[in-house]
């Protein structure tokens, strides 16, 4: 073969090699490009679900009384985007306080034909911080006592100072805003906004910072509109314990069969749903057996008035310690609230106990110089006890699942799925 034959051959073969490589590039180029277009179109949709979910719990982070059950609250159209939609299922449970969340991202001009769509279902739990820590106080504490366990989580709105010895958190984490000192072993994670002192031992995590906002208060304009009862000054009777104090209250006894008895004369029915007993410009003693959820709140006045007492036990129908689905309590008070025992064997209290302030106790005293008291739930205020042998304050992490109606709620992220 001459040189100019071998030449051809050569141009032709480099020309086909070259046809080849450029066909092969331009075929993995448009591969490349529709799997980039793909993963964008894929993102995007990704995108619009999780954003419609980050505005969900946007909105309901801004109210902690807002119905978020209900259907003005829950219910979505179709929103537009530039380059797709969002569509929202929202199946509320109000007894167990959830939202399950369906939001379906989908990219591309017409919804029902979408060029790609993701779906994420997510679950929201409402949590409120009277139920979910066991200790929660608002400014500075000192724990003086010594051989003292507290359960539950803990939040000090404030410095921390332990002076006594053998003082044990179990089942936290523990949230301090400022300092924490002294001798103290953690069973859990702390977060602490000041300093740690050496004395501090923590078996989990310690984080130098404070995630938690706002401390809660009381809105007694929520409790004004939305109750179920309302008593005034002019229900009110002489204390029965004219040895201990002069204050005059509505007297409500609870029944074991879903009732309560006002003043020992009319008796009134607890709704399925939950109770509110909102008293205005007096104050409440309760005591029985709670059968249904029942919240008691009264505001303060100039009077001396927003106090609520336990006057003897009050106990959950279920006969148990804990919270149930048909057995859970609060007491709710801008004045104050006392303990009043009766027994020689001494008292027991249930529930949620918040006193809405800053500084000063809530007070427990025994008519005999005997017994133990036992409160089983939550308290947000240290308690001074006189004329008990002794005290033991346990935490009822049951009451975060059945809470008492009308109790201010953050929105809590328990479960989250793409699909």
């Amino acid at each position: 073969m001459d040189k100019k034959g071998f030449a051809l051959i050569l141009i032709v073969f480099l020309s086909s090699l070259f046809l080849i490589t450029g066909v092969y590039l331009v075929k993995t180029g448009i591969i490349e490009f529709k799997l980039a277009k793909s993963l964008e179109r894929y993102q995007y949709a990704t995108r619009l679900a999780s954003d419609c979910i980050t505005e969900i719990m946007r909105q309901f982070s801004q109210n902690p009384y807002e119905d978020h059950y209900s259907s003005e609250n829950i219910e979505r159209e179709t929103s537009i985007r530039e380059f797709g939609f969002t569509e929202v299922e929202i199946i509320p449970n109000r007894n167990i306080h959830t939202l399950f969340i369906e939001a379906t991202g989908k990219y591309g001009e017409d919804p029902s034909f979408p060029e790609t769509k993701r779906r994420l279902e997510i679950v929201i739990k409402f949590i409120s911080d009277l139920t979910t820590y066991g200790t929660y106080l608002n400014g500075n504490f000192t724990t003086s006592a010594s051989n003292v366990t507290y359960y539950g989580k803990m939040w000090i709105n404030g410095n921390w100072k332990i002076t006594g010895w053998n003082v044990k958190c179990v089942g936290g984490p523990v949230f301090v805003k400022g300092n924490i000192t002294g001798n103290l072993t953690i069973d859990g994670d702390l977060y602490y906004g000041g300093s740690k002192g050496s004395g501090i031992v923590v078996l989990g995590n310690a984080y130098n910072y404070f995630p938690l906002g706002d401390f809660p208060t009381l809105d007694t304009e929520y409790y004004k509109i939305h109750y179920n009862y309302k008593f005034t000054h002019s229900d009110a009777l002489p204390t029965e314990d004219p040895w201990w104090e002069t204050l005059k209250y509505v007297r409500i006894d609870f029944n074991s069969d879903g009732t309560f008895t006002v003043n020992g004369s009319s008796t009134y029915s607890i709704p399925e749903e939950g109770c509110i007993i909102y008293g205005e410009n007096t104050n409440i003693r309760v005591s029985g057996t709670v059968k249904g959820r029942v919240t008691v709140m009264v505001s303060k006045t100039s009077y001396g008035r927003g106090v609520i007492k336990v006057r003897g036990n009050l106990n959950y129908a279920n006969g148990t310690h804990y919270a149930s689905s048909d057995c859970s309590f609060a007491a709710l008070a801008k004045g104050g609230i006392r303990f009043r025992g009766l027994s020689k064997s001494g008292m027991q209290v249930h529930g949620v106990y918040f006193y809405d302030t800053t500084s000063g106790y809530m007070y427990a005293s025994n008519k005999y110089w005997k017994g133990t008291f036992s409160l089983y739930g939550t308290r947000n205020r240290g308690i001074y006890i006189s004329r008990f042998r002794g005290s033991t304050i346990e935490f009822d992490p049951y009451l975060d699942m059945y809470p008492p109606p009308g109790l201010p709620e953050r929105p809590n992220l328990t479960s989250w799925k793409f699909k």
